[in-house]
């Protein structure tokens, strides 16, 4: 099923925000498709979201994993104390990574806890999701899942803090499938896990025992002990450092690993008891949070270079709770989200791995009452987006060049407590307008005086991004996204036919560059723009009554450069004779039919 929302295309276009030279057709910049998991006991789902260039956010769909979440139960006690800050519903995992975009984000892998499962969804060419299949975990509580070329590690709780264990998966011929004998059993919670930059080794943090974790993955398995093993700092005075999630960035031959330290836990492992000092934490008080930074090298040792940096100035009186981490683009910037501050701090991050504060509130609730939890970057670096785990919301905070963020929108329609794990997938460009008069054809009736096709209102909203196609030879040779809206694109899957109205926009690009196959298979290209076409369907214009002709349909060709000589009369013309042979199926091509519908 793809998304009920934004859909039609058969080629990959790639992050770009340009116009089309030579006519007056703006594009919006590329639209985001933001993942979180719903953890319903019911049945567990990932929920998509929609995000504009403005940072405008809908939600758009669900979609089942094949398996069941906890609700607003955490694991591994599930039981419901709304004082305690382990055990009242927001955070039901305590990990970072329950859902997880694979490197070559054809799938989205996603752990659920409820039923002891993981699941694989193929990622459709416009960000829909399709479940694959559901694999036993090796453990009780799945909370943490890594991918790197095919192979996959979950990280479970098992029955208590003092269990946990690693396994090994594989993603094969388009299936997940468990590695026989991989478990390694850990006597301890795991809470984050991830692959390195080279996928060779896996990187674990322990959330009770402050250990951070180094196993090999180099052929078909875990290897059976760790390679490494460090144990997260601790000062004079210091409460224990406790590691949620963690991070990685490639700094020339050496991978840094970030580690985020929550400190709640005094040096005997209780709760400090202070009531009214920590708004979402009412009857206990946390010391400043913090993170350390660590080095991972070719043998995969892990080396520790800044130790316990707080989120604040001094142990007492900082942001708290800091649980969650997130690099930048370049690996300069690291954001660390403070649960329980409701906010963000920014850190830069030198070359060897060194942490340094540089903004205490890079974004700041100033009622303290938002639980932020898993964050991630936009694939181009400019939008933050950021999981509220206590209000089922997603923020959309802009970046700005210091590191500070700005929040621009956010959306709900997630359970109010329990959802977890936030991914992010970028989805090419849509046209706006296009300025032209094209002649001769049913577009005359969506023509204004000035020239401009009249777009329908929701044009914006509503067009949907099918996927890639790449076609060797011929005029047409190149590289073809086609777009079409919801609403048209619903019906043609009814129907095997597109209703009166609908409109479709293709762009064809060059091949002069990038790295592609002859079919769907298309990477990111940069090839220049060689025509593209606006496609409305009218069954009152001329050709209504020879269905021969091209069933209703009038297209536009516009070429940069050309604008007095870029129109073309009707389908007939110069469509039909490549699409005659698929007329009894509204002239979509042989390939690109049983995407449309849906197969």
């Amino acid at each position: 099923m793809l998304l009920p929302a934004l859909w039609f295309v058969l080629l990959f276009m790639g992050p770009w925000a340009m116009a089309i030279p030579g006519v007056d057709a703006p594009y919006m910049a590329t639209t985001d498709i933001v993942y979180v998991a719903t953890n319903r006991r019911e049945g567990n789902t990932v929920a998509a979201f929609s995000v504009s260039r403005e940072g405008a956010i809908t939600k758009i769909a669900e979609y089942p994993t094949g398996g069941n979440g906890t609700g607003d139960l955490e694991v591994p006690a599930l039981r419901k104390d709304p004082t305690h800050p382990l055990a009242n519903g927001d955070d039901p995992l305590i990990s970072a990574y329950g859902i997880r975009l694979t490197r070559d984000r054809k799938h989205l892998l996603a752990v659920n806890p409820g039923s002891a499962s993981v699941s694989l969804m193929k990622v459709m060419p416009d960000g829909a999701l399709e479940h694959v299949n559901t694999v036993d975990a090796s453990d009780r509580f799945p909370v943490s899942v890594a991918e790197a070329d095919g192979k996959v590690v979950v990280a479970s709780v098992g029955s208590s803090n003092k269990e946990g264990s690693i396994a090994a998966f594989k993603i094969t011929d388009g299936t997940l499938q468990p590695v026989k004998g991989s478990r390694r059993d850990l006597n301890a919670r795991p809470s984050t896990v991830a692959f390195s930059s080279d996928g060779r080794f896996v990187i674990l943090s322990e959330l009770v025992t402050g250990k951070i974790r180094s196993y090999g993955f180099e052929t078909d398995t875990l290897s059976m002990e760790p390679v490494s093993t460090v144990d997260s700092p601790r000062g004079k005075e210091r409460f224990q450092a406790i590691p949620v999630g963690l991070d990685i960035a490639r700094h020339g031959k050496t991978d840094v690993v970030v580690v985020s330290e929550a400190r709640f836990l005094t040096p005997d492992f209780k709760l400090r008891e202070e009531a009214g000092v920590v708004p979402q934490s009412p009857k206990y008080s946390w010391q400043t949070g913090s993170l350390s930074s660590y080095t991972l090298d070719g043998n995969g040792t892990l080396k520790l270079v800044s130790a316990d940096v707080l989120t604040g100035s001094a142990l007492e009186g900082g942001e708290v709770a800091n649980c969650w981490v997130e690099f930048s683009r370049d690996g300069k910037l690291l954001w660390a989200a403070n649960a329980l501050s409701s906010s963000i701090s920014a850190f830069a991050i030198a070359p060897d791995g060194t942490a340094s504060l540089s903004q205490v509130l890079a974004y700041k609730d100033p009622t303290q009452a938002q639980f932020l939890s898993d964050l991630k970057l936009s694939e181009d670096g400019t939008k933050l987006f950021q999981l509220v785990g206590n209000m089922g919301q997603v923020l959309v905070l802009s970046v700005e060049d210091n590191g500070m963020l700005k929040l621009e929108q956010s959306a709900g329609a997630l359970p109010s407590l329990g959802a977890f794990g936030l991914e992010t997938l970028s989805v090419p460009p849509l046209p706006t307008s296009a300025t032209a008069r094209p002649v001769g054809s049913g577009l005359s009736r969506h023509v204004g005086p000035d020239g401009t096709i009249r777009f329908p209102a929701d044009f914006q909203a509503s067009m949907i991004h099918l996927g890639s196609w790449f076609v060797p030879e011929g005029d047409a040779s190149g590289f073809h996204d086609v777009y079409a809206e919801a609403t048209s694109l619903a019906a043609f899957r009814t129907t095997g036919r597109f209703p009166d109205g609908a409109t479709l926009v293709k762009v064809l690009r060059s091949a002069d560059s990038g790295n592609y196959t002859t079919g769907q298979n298309v990477q990111h290209t940069t090839g220049h723009i060689k025509q593209w076409f606006v496609m409305i369907k009218d069954s009152k214009n001329r050709f209504a009554d020879k269905p021969q002709w091209g069933e209703g349909w009038g297209w536009a060709l516009f070429k940069p450069g050309e604008t007095g000589k870029n129109a073309v009369s009707d389908f007939r013309k110069d469509c039909l004779g490549c699409h005659l042979p698929v007329k009894n199926k509204d002239w979509v091509y042989t390939e690109a039919y049983p995407v449309l519908r849906g197969k």
